[in-house]
């Protein structure tokens, strides 16, 4: 099991938005009480990044949809404020040539309380991985989404056709068969 320990996290100056991301649906997830502060030079660095106000605002939308999301749902589940917390090894169904490096890896772990879980997926590498249908066959094959890193996937899921796209977080709650919560 996962004793507690006292993490602290800084990103800042030159750390990519979609970085940023990844780490406050880590922080969201992780057991323990996260500490989220605004980013005080978002405002600055978007005026050169961004070539219009409406993507402005739309990437500020989806930043506040991601962390909306992620409170409200540490809020009222159980399972990610006082669940289990366990690492799962991460297989994906893409093909290895073994003289290529291996790709980076996939942060996959699992919040339990009682039939209540759910599966948080990080993928910090710039290429896609699909699911092994095989992965873990211990867990529920069906669940809906939470949140997403850019707010994009939404209702139902199966996790034998997951795919996570590059530099994406995904936080799926499972469904057991016959279990409804």
């Amino acid at each position: 099991m996962f004793s507690e320990v006292d993490v602290s996290v800084q990103v800042g100056g030159k750390a990519s938005e979609k970085l940023k991301k990844l780490l406050l649906v880590l922080l969201m997830t992780l057991p323990g009480s996260p500490a989220v502060e605004r980013d005080s030079d978002i405002d600055q660095k978007e005026v050169h990044f961004c070539s219009s106000a409406q993507d402005i605002k739309k990437r500020r939308h989806v930043a506040h949809a991601l962390f909306t999301s992620l409170s409200h749902s540490r809020a009222r589940e159980e399972a990610l404020l006082y669940g289990t917390f366990s690492f799962l090894p991460f297989h994906t169904s893409n093909s290895s040539n073994s003289t290529a490096p291996p790709p980076p890896p996939v942060l996959a772990f699992l919040r339990s309380w009682g039939c209540v879980h759910f599966l948080i997926l990080l993928n910090i590498g710039p290429q896609t991985h699909a699911l092994d249908p095989a992965w873990a066959p211990s867990l529920p094959e069906a669940g809906v989404y939470v949140a997403s890193t850019g707010m994009d996937r939404l209702g139902a899921t199966s996790l034998d056709t997951l795919v996570l796209q590059p530099h994406e977080a995904i936080v799926i709650k499972l469904f057991e068969a016959g279990a409804y919560s």
